[in-house]
C-alpha cells in the first residue's frame, strides 16, 4: 500500500479488498494527505478500525463482485 501511494501523486484514497472466506471480505484503506485531517470522522462514518496507518473495514457480500461494489460505494462516500 505504501509503495502504491508513493507512486501516485495527489491521491485521495487507496484501498485493497481482500477475500477472507466465501461471503466475508475486508478492506484496507490508506488516506491521502487531503483526507488525513478527517481520519477520525471517516473512521466513525465507515465503522472502521485503525491498524497502523490504515483503516480496516469488514464486509459481508454474496460475491466478490458485490463486495467490490460495496467497497467502491464506501470509498466514494468519503471523497470530497
Amino acid at each position: 500500500m505504501r509503495e502504491l501511494s508513493n507512486n501516485i501523486s495527489g491521491f485521495n484514497v487507496a484501498f485493497v479488498l481482500n477475500e477472507l472466506s466465501l461471503g466475508d471480505y475486508e478492506i484496507y484503506l490508506m488516506l491521502g494527505k487531503g483526507l488525513l485531517q478527517r481520519r477520525q470522522e471517516i473512521k466513525e462514518k465507515l465503522g472502521a478500525d485503525k491498524i497502523a496507518d490504515l483503516l480496516h473495514i469488514k464486509l459481508t457480500a454474496p460475491s466478490l463482485e458485490d463486495a467490490e461494489q460495496l467497497a467502491l460505494r464506501q470509498v466514494r462516500s468519503i471523497l470530497p
